[in-house]
């Protein structure tokens, strides 16, 4: 019995960018750019798609982690913990001003 092989499919061609449109993209940033901060600026864009932004979080969060595991990622593992305890605190003030306005 011969074994038939899986067909090629041909992709459609990409078409560049209508020059004359004046819409602005969520893809637009800085060239200096890091992944980490790409990855973060589409997280927190209200006007992309919840879907790319979920992605976008869960990239984020695993680049963090690759990064946090090696010497000379983008922060070591201390920092990374003193950043999230600031963050918890800044959290529990503004969650007590919060009370306390409703009071």
């Amino acid at each position: 019995m011969t074994e038939t092989r899986p067909t090629k499919t041909r992709r459609a061609p990409v078409r560049a960018p209508d020059e004359s449109s004046a819409t602005t993209h969520v893809n637009e940033g800085p060239p200096e750019e890091s992944p980490l901060d790409y990855m973060l600026r589409i997280m927190r864009d209200p006007t992309a798609e919840d879907a790319r932004r979920d992605a976008m979080a869960k990239a984020a969060c695993a680049h963090i982690s690759r990064s946090t595991e090696t010497e000379g990622g983008i922060m070591n593992t201390e920092e990374f913990r003193q950043l999230m305890e600031n963050a918890r605190e800044e959290i529990a003030d503004r969650i007590a001003r919060l009370q306390a306005e409703d009071e």
